[in-house]
């Protein structure tokens, strides 16, 4: 069959109710499609090359007899099946599921904005809304994070953040001046800071996996915003908190055409209020050529330095940042190090706990078998219950490993339930449920008994790269115990719900 005769079917198939403004809005979008079809998605790169060009789509419609003698909305009708013509086939149409590919993929992220410095999750007034600008170098492993917030005195401060890929400059901006810190990271937590504080958290501290929750958007409209088109995408999930019911709900303004993700509007609400205005993105630009002078990690000139790249510390793996000489001045101290959620539902958690006055704690680990009892720790995680709670469902810890490096023991626990666990996505983290074996309480705040940036292992790579390089993180010369692979420790899994059944 001729084109022609394809067009002649058509609009003999299609009945259309028109009207000249309507006529125009659709043509224009029409062209505009095949326009940016040229483009690469999320087009705001600059010096990318364009497809090849193709032939103009008003000849096309304009030398063929009928499209002279044809309505506007028949025009409309040719101008579209044209443009499936010139692109031998379907023209894509770009929704929620090709962003997220593009920002997974991204090498570069710019994304800026104005987000509210006390949302609904603290604040009973709207507050100020204020800046932020964040830049991510995911393949050299740098970025550069500023904010602004506010200090005890309601006073705006602007804090910047930027990692080299080794070092992390803090600088903290006030009427006072600007402050600067370092502190070092080795190549392990490089890679981990960018996985976790990267693509997760790209629009703010909205819980792990937003991306997860806006992939589950639903189309619920669309708008035109200063030319373009856009359809509008939406999702609602609920967000962390220890007793109040908080939602978010992010609306994605994306080009059907392109790709291009406009803006991305969050709300928020807790107890069954209004949802409240919290955070807007305005720019987001992927692959950039970036200048290197954006992750330069040079103090700026007049400000007061509290240390130098020379004296910097090496950040602990998941560390409170004290050294062995600071923790002694809190008679109990426990900490989550750093935990994991593998594809059975089982959760490894990496955590330690010690009193002030112990000299060394080799003793808790003598006699520990895989499968096994917990070490009889001062502060023991004996269970995880889910966030929100689920009834009826626990997860009882056992002794996994332990290593050592210095003189810290490191607690590897893995956590079973012999229910069905719920998907990770369907939880925002666990509450680590704890025993005192001591008359020593916490009394100050580093009791941090909930886990929302667990990573997500779901194949043996991703074990043996971040299960496995933790351990080896934290253990003298990276000693990794040899019963801990991948299999074993699933086999491991099935063993002990065998014996929460019986």
């Amino acid at each position: 069959m001729r084109p022609a005769e394809n067009i002649e079917k058509l609009i003999k198939n299609i009945d259309i109710d028109t009207n000249a403004r309507m006529d125009k809005a659709v043509l224009d979008d029409a062209l505009k499609a095949l326009e940016n079809s040229k483009k690469p998605a999320l087009s705001k790169v600059e010096g990318t090359k364009s497809a090849p060009t193709r032939p103009n789509i008003w000849r096309i419609i304009m030398k063929n007899r009928m499209t002279k003698l044809a309505s506007t909305a028949v025009v409309v009708a040719v101008a579209v099946f044209s443009i499936w013509l010139v692109n031998t086939g379907t023209t894509k149409v770009y929704g929620i599921d090709e962003v997220i590919q593009f920002i997974e993929q991204a090498k570069t992220l710019h994304v800026q904005g104005l987000y509210l410095a006390k949302p609904a999750l603290v604040a009973e007034e709207m507050g100020e809304p204020l800046l932020f600008d964040y830049w991510y170098d995911f393949e050299n492993k740098r970025y550069r994070r500023t904010w602004a917030s506010f200090d005890l005195s309601e006073d705006i401060i602007e804090t910047t953040e930027v990692f080299d890929g080794e070092y992390i400059m803090s600088i903290l901006s006030s009427k006072s001046g600007d402050s600067v810190s370092f502190s070092r990271l080795n190549q392990f937590q490089s890679r981990l800071l960018m996985l976790t504080l990267g693509k997760s958290h790209l629009i703010g501290d909205l819980g792990q996996g937003v991306l997860a929750h806006i992939a589950g958007s639903v189309r619920v409209g669309d708008e035109k915003v200063e030319g373009t088109h856009y359809d509008i995408w939406e999702c609602e999930y609920r967000l962390p908190h220890p007793t109040k019911e908080v939602y978010a709900k992010i609306r994605s303004w994306i080009s059907p055409y392109t790709g291009e993700l406009g803006k991305i509007v969050i709300w928020d609400k807790k107890d069954g209020e209004q949802w409240q205005w919290r955070q807007e993105v305005e720019n987001f630009e992927r692959d950039l050529t970036l200048d290197q002078d954006i992750f330069a990690t040079e103090p700026p000139i007049g400000s007061k330095l509290n240390n130098t790249k020379g004296t910097a510390q090496t950040i602990e793996l998941g560390g409170t940042g004290l050294t062995p000489l600071d923790e002694t001045q809190y008679r109990l101290l426990i900490k989550i190090h750093i935990a994991f959620t593998l594809s059975d539902g089982s959760v490894i958690v990496c955590w330690r706990s010690r009193l002030a006055t112990e000299p060394s704690q080799a003793e808790y680990f003598h006699n520990l078998n895989a499968g096994g009892n917990l070490p009889n720790l001062p502060l023991v995680i004996d269970a995880l219950a889910t966030m929100p709670k689920i009834e009826d469902l626990r997860y009882t810890g056992y002794h996994l490993a332990y290593t050592k490096k210095d003189d810290r023991y490191y607690e590897w626990s893995l956590y079973v339930t012999n229910n069905s666990p719920p998907a990770r996505s369907a939880i925002f983290g666990y509450e680590a449920l704890q025993t005192y074996n001591t008359s020593v309480h916490i009394d100050v705040d580093y009791n941090n008994n909930r886990i929302y940036e667990d990573l997500i292992i779901e194949t043996k790579d991703e074990f043996n790269s971040w299960v496995l390089g933790a351990m080896a993180e934290l253990s003298d010369d990276g000693i990794i115990p040899e019963h801990v692979t991948y299999d074993n420790v699933l086999n491991l899994v099935e063993e002990m719900k065998t014996t929460l059944k019986e």
